[in-house]
């Protein structure tokens, strides 16, 4: 079994002008069954490059806090998370992450909100909305000195030809440091994506 939920809250919006906050948690039944985290590091069609190792695990907690302000055509926002395992012969596990995401519209749009979420971006003329992002995010899944950790720089442009179409252009560079009981080796990489997201 699991149980999960999210509350959010708005202590301060005015028109283009929105703080966020939020918090999310998780418990979970696992009943012994082993669990390895496993990510691609943000290229949804790259290989799962960021991995623990497999743990037997009786219960999954997971705890979640978020954040995000607006104010006009800039907008900032941030996440953390904390998974914590209980294992089942082994001492206890805690993967955590976190990222820091900025955005600013060259065309002066304002993220629109409601009920709790970002809403899609409306451009204002004719031509769409043009819109400069950054991104820094980590991901720790080192455990009992096994796993690895990653480290990820985005910056990007988005074009947004209407409400329901956005083309997306992102370099991404990634650095990972991989741990082995008493060795450490850092790699890294880089990567340039396109994608075109169409919102039915």
């Amino acid at each position: 079994y699991a149980v999960t939920g999210r509350l959010t809250y708005t202590p301060w919006q005015q028109e283009n002008q929105i703080l966020h906050l939020g918090f999310s948690g998780s418990t979970r039944d696992l009943a012994g069954e082993k669990y390895k985290i496993k990510e691609h590091a943000e290229v949804h069609t790259a290989e799962n490059i960021v991995t623990g190792s497999k743990i037997a695990t009786d219960r999954l907690n997971v705890l979640g806090l978020e954040t995000a302000w607006v104010q006009g055509a800039f907008s900032t926002q941030a996440e953390y998370f904390r998974a914590q395992l209980t294992a089942k012969h082994e001492e206890d596990v805690t993967y955590s992450g976190y990222y820091l995401q900025f955005s600013y519209f060259l065309t002066q749009e304002s993220r629109p909100y409601k009920n709790g979420s970002f809403d899609g971006i409306k451009p204002h003329g004719r031509w769409g909305a043009w819109e400069v992002v950054g991104r820094y995010s980590v991901l720790d899944a080192v455990a009992q000195g096994e796993g690895n950790k990653a480290a990820n720089l985005t910056v990007g442009l988005n074009y947004y030809l209407n409400q329901q179409t956005r083309l997306m252009v992102n370099y991404l560079h990634t650095r990972l440091t991989e741990e082995d009981k008493n060795q450490s080796e850092r790699r890294s990489g880089n990567a340039f994506l396109v994608r075109m997201q169409y919102e039915f």
